[in-house]
């Protein structure tokens, strides 16, 4: 189906459907040869013997970056997540760091010894630190932990296991205590004494937790990171790989990496106005400081990555922290900055499984990684035999497509390696035409095409491969990491081929974990070509539209629309540089976040005039299409009949099958990546758009719009999927909701009132319900349990389109289960949102009519498609 065989069975001829190049197989094809060529996936290993032999006894180092701030509860837990068997057979090396940085020896057992490092200074050098013992066993590094905090840790494994937090398990727990047995009974003197002792230790405690939470936390981050990578790429030659994990609570005040103002630092001794300081309780970050950080954390992470060592970052608190920062640290291993509330949160425990199984995805005899590589002898055609050299750096994906297809849009994790004009000879580029791993196989094929007198001297023909592949390289091997395409059609190339299919192939390659087998997977598919605007709209995946376009819109907001104000007069540089961090402050932040929803809107005007523009020329729509929202109604009436449905304006201005993919593009306009939207904090977006980018399709949907299900009182337990809107916040109903990285049940008001037997059992079945549907989800969402009338309950409500702002009989249209309340119970439900700013927060259609309609500003708008 996927590669044409010649018509002659005998024949061991077959054509590639991509580049329509000959090839022959050894001997007459046989029907799993044949099968190998039709089937979508095929996938096979390639072993590397020098690994099995030299890396086999080498473990992988794990370097714990500890802040000396966190608390001893949140300590107990990172240990908890960390003691599985698994990760326990692994080496470990310590980093704890407050105003100081504390390298540990963990090969001295027994004794809690420690190197004390001033932050400002440079760092060793990593050739020595292997010699002083920094490298130990789980054990040892447990000791120095409770050492330094002073407290003898429990570490239980089986906590670890990230779960949801179970209220009834909770309530089961007070029960018990409650009927635990009464004390027993006292005078009246002797309880009087207990409550006065009882409040003597209370009014203690407060003034002590208060004078605690008064004092000043400092962290020199950066220099304990440094630290630690050196220590990780000094332990090279006797692991497999590395990897660092940063715990924080805080951004970095101290030190090279310093992301705060001078004004939040204590003052010096000799200060006359000492006793005015007031530490105050989160450090204020620098645009330019938080800017300088970000170079200072990508060279590091780069000096890491060129050593085969992984970065991730592991943040909790409230304060701010200067996520850019770490997100520049862990940009060159595609690692991971995550946040929670606390480290004893079940999401912190779920979470951090997910980010240890995945792993950097390199063989062990990567020249890179060996001092004096010299390159080998080849066999005189550039090729060496021996298995030593089958070295792959990364997870190598190629992305081939038929020759009148060209990319024009690549967004995802990773790096795409530029075409360059490398012949075979050069085994060590990842950038030419063949693999180093994939070169003697190569020979063997033009060896056998010879024999059939195929010309090989021009093979590969590298101006083909080059038109029809694009080489991305992933360097760290994780399952959820997607990325995304937009392809462009040119129609020039397309009437020379005149083929009714286009053809993708993509080729993963990947290292296993051991470092011992290359992994190759080839996934192969057709897609027929559309001839007419009804066959291309009946074609298109309604889910994928969406998440291309909204992806395009996140990533112009940090990325593009910075760069391209960067280039601006920069003679002859038509990029920047490898390794050039791209930072924009909050102030730009939301000048790009306003540019990206102008490039939508305009996006969504372009195929809103493309389609009625098509639709008049065709005679499917005869009907006059109308200008403005007035004349919907007339429509309406003018194309309804007793055995159709009602047509709305919409529909004539913007194609139906797309309508879903429209109001998803609506929520993530007015959600938080792209809008004004619940934002907790700055820090907050950078780490959703990040994850966005990222994630794979399903993912993204759930992060674009929540879902919603309605559960009513008095009727069966049955979800039913109700649209998220506003208007769908009954009194009598409890709704649950699902915005993937937050959970919530919200009862209406007249379902809490006093003696209601039903309400608790529906809550515990919505609870179950969520859990369920994101027991396997990464990272694992928060559960918030809402009441109306609550102040937090504005999370969810804020997160539903206004769909108030619309008239009646819209409204009625959108949502039909409005017709089955009552007048008065409608008024009631419209009278909840009574205070409405339509200007700032415009409802579907208004929206959607400001953008589209013949009046619509986004005819001159000055953004630009997101298609292009």
């Amino acid at each position: 189906m996927y590669n044409s065989l010649d018509d002659d069975n005998n024949s061991t001829k077959w054509i590639c459907s991509i580049c329509n190049g000959v090839n022959y197989s050894t001997e007459k094809l046989n029907e799993v040869e044949k099968a190998a060529l039709s089937t979508p996936t095929v996938s096979f290993t390639q072993s590397i013997s020098s690994s099995s032999s030299s890396m086999k006894n080498k473990k992988e180092v794990m370097i714990l970056v500890v802040d000396g701030n966190l608390s001893c509860n949140d300590i107990s837990s990172i240990l908890s997540s960390l003691s599985s068997s698994s990760y326990q057979t692994r080496e470990f090396g310590l980093v704890l760091f407050d105003k100081v940085i504390s390298l540990y020896q963990l090969s001295l057992s027994g004794i809690a010894s420690a190197r004390i490092f001033a932050p400002g200074k440079t760092t060793t050098k990593s050739g020595k630190m292997m010699e002083q013992g920094y490298i130990g066993s789980w054990t040892v590094l447990l000791d120095c932990i409770q050492a330094y905090f002073g407290k003898s840790f429990h570490v239980d494994a089986s906590s670890s296991k990230g779960k949801h937090y179970n209220a009834e398990e909770k309530k089961q727990e007070q029960q018990q205590q409650q009927q635990q047995a009464p004390p027993p009974s006292l005078s009246r003197r002797e309880l009087l004494r207990l409550k006065r002792e009882e409040r003597l230790s209370r009014t203690k405690k407060t003034s002590t937790t208060t004078k605690k939470k008064s004092k000043k936390q400092y962290r020199c981050t950066g220099e304990a990171i440094s630290y630690a990578i050196d220590l990780a790429l000094s332990s090279s030659s006797s692991s497999s790989s590395a990897r660092v994990l940063v715990f924080t609570n805080g951004a970095p005040n101290v030190g090279i990496a310093n992301v705060t103002s001078s004004s939040s630092s204590s003052p010096s001794k000799g200060s006359k106005r000492k006793e005015y300081y007031k530490p105050e309780s989160g450090d204020v970050i620098v645009d330019e400081k938080l800017g300088y950080a970000c170079q200072y954390f990508n060279t590091m992470g780069n000096v890491g990555y060129a050593g085969n060592v992984g970065v991730d970052v592991f943040c909790s608190g409230s304060h701010l922290l200067g996520i850019q920062a770490y997100q520049s640290l862990v940009k060159p291993s595609d690692g991971y900055v995550l946040s929670f509330p606390t480290f004893t949160s079940p999401n912190y425990t779920s979470d951090i499984q997910h980010v240890l199984q995945t792993y950097m995805s390199r063989t062990q005899n990567y020249p890179e990684l060996q001092r004096g590589y010299a390159k080998p002898k080849n066999d005189g055609l550039g090729l060496n035999q021996k298995s030593d050299f089958n070295y792959l750096n990364g997870v190598i994906v190629d992305v081939r497509m038929s020759s009148f297809l060209s990319p024009t849009h690549v967004i995802g994790p990773g790096t795409i390696l530029q075409n360059e004009d490398t012949t075979t000879t050069n085994i060590s580029s990842q950038k030419g035409p063949i693999l180093p791993n994939e070169q003697t196989i190569f020979a063997q094929c033009t060896a056998l095409a010879s024999t059939h007198n195929e010309p090989t001297y021009t093979k590969p023909f590298k101006s083909l491969v080059y038109d029809t592949r694009t080489r991305i390289m992933l360097r760290r091997n994780d399952v959820k990491s997607t990325l995304s395409f937009m392809i462009q059609m040119m129609h020039d190339e397309y009437k020379k081929k005149n083929s009714k299919y286009a053809f993708f192939q993509f080729i993963i390659r990947h290292v296993n974990e051991q470092g011992t087998i290359i992994q190759t997977k080839v996934h192969t598919h057709r897609l027929p070509i559309a001839l007419t605007l009804d066959d291309f709209i009946n074609g298109c995946q309604e889910d994928v539209i969406p998440v291309l376009l909204g992806r395009e819109a996140v990533y112009r907001c940090g990325m593009s629309r910075f760069m391209d104000s960067q280039d601006k007069g920069k003679e002859g540089k038509e990029e920047e540089e490898e390794g050039d961090i791209i930072y924009c402050s909050k102030e730009d932040d939301e000048l790009f976040s306003m540019d990206a929803r102008n490039d939508l809107d305009v996006t969504v005007y372009n195929i809103s005039n493309a389609y009625r523009t098509l639709g008049l020329q065709t005679e499917l729509s005869k009907t006059i299409l109308p200008s403005t929202e007035d004349e919907e109604s007339n429509i309406k009436n003018a194309s309804t009949t007793e055995q159709e449905q009602p047509l709305s304006a919409l529909d004539f201005a913007f194609p139906p099958e797309l309508s879903d993919a429209l109001r998803l593009l609506h929520h993530l306009r007015r959600g938080p990546m792209l809008g004004s939207g619940p934002l907790q904090s700055f820090d907050d977006r950078a780490i959703q758009r990040n994850l966005f980018l990222r994630l794979p399709l399903k993912d993204c949907i759930g992060m674009m719009a929540p879902f919603l299900w309605g559960l009513m009182i008095g009727g069966n337990f049955e979800f039913m999927p109700i649209p998220p809107e506003t208007l769908a916040l009954w009194d009598n109903s409890i709704i649950v909701a699902d915005d993937y990285r937050n959970l919530f049940v919200w009862s209406g008001r007249s379902t809490v009132s006093a003696g209601n037997p039903q309400h608790e059992i529906m809550i515990r079945s919505c609870e179950q319900f969520l859990m369920e549907r994101s027991k396997n989800r990464f990272p694992m969402p928060q559960l918030h349990i809402l009441r109306e009338g609550e102040s937090m309950s504005r999370r969810l409500t804020s997160r539903l389109a206004p769909s108030h702002g619309d008239s009646p009989e819209q409204q009625l249209a959108r949502f039909p289960a409005l017709g089955t309340l009552s007048e008065q119970e409608l008024i009631a439900l419209r009278y909840k949102f009574r205070f409405y700013d339509p200007s700032s927060d415009p409802s579907f259609r208004d929206w959607f009519w400001s953008v589209a309609g013949t009046t619509s500003k986004s005819r001159k708008s000055t953004g630009v498609s997101l298609c292009d």
